[in-house]
């Protein structure tokens, strides 16, 4: 794969993302709470949103400033039985409403859901919504672009994450620090 192409066409999706409001699914605010760096969202997007559901997968305190919000129990009921678990759901039907509302003029915003999981990702764009997906890695390529921490501490977080289970990918390592292919990136 050209990952410089690759990552260009991503930057360039992704120039301008601090007006986006983001609906999180739980593993994303796992992993990043883990890390002690949930406040990366704060610092990222206008607004953060999660539901019901995915706070009580997280087990641990949400902030304040993440708002949380239950979607329309008709959109949850339309995406049951759709290989994705509560939170999955839940907080894609919370995306989907959002996005509904901005086109009708009633909210306002740029809504984005933040997924990792590759099942329901997969689920997810074969709906084709509209509504763009960021990964964690998106979120610390976001971080590390607005200059929150240094290749060094990026690189300690990874290989904080690693020693909990999250690992990642060269190509999305490689993407995160914009190594266009240097053989740094297989470091982590």
């Amino acid at each position: 794969m050209d990952y410089e192409k690759h990552i260009k066409s991503y930057r360039k999706d992704y120039k301008d993302y601090s007006d986006k409001i983001v609906i999180a699914d739980a593993s994303p605010l796992i992993s990043l709470n883990a890390i002690d760096k949930l406040e990366y969202l704060a610092l990222l997007f206008s607004e953060v949103y999660t539901t019901e559901t995915v706070k009580k997968e997280c087990r641990f305190n949400l902030p304040d400033w993440i708002k949380v919000e239950e979607p329309e129990e008709l959109l949850k009921k339309a995406l049951s039985k759709k290989g994705m678990d509560e939170g999955e759901k839940s907080a894609i039907a919370l995306a989907m409403e959002k996005e509904v509302l901005r086109k009708r003029n009633i909210f306002k915003g740029n809504p984005c859901l933040i997924l990792d999981d590759k099942r329901a990702e997969k689920i997810y764009q074969k709906w084709d919504l509209g509504i763009k997906n960021i990964k964690l890695r998106d979120i610390f390529s976001f971080a590390f672009d607005k200059k929150l921490f240094t290749r060094e501490e990026g690189e300690k977080m990874l290989l904080e994450l690693k020693d909990k289970g999250r690992e990642f990918k060269k190509s999305d390592i490689m993407l995160i620090f914009n190594d266009y292919g240097n053989k740094r990136g297989n470091k982590i």
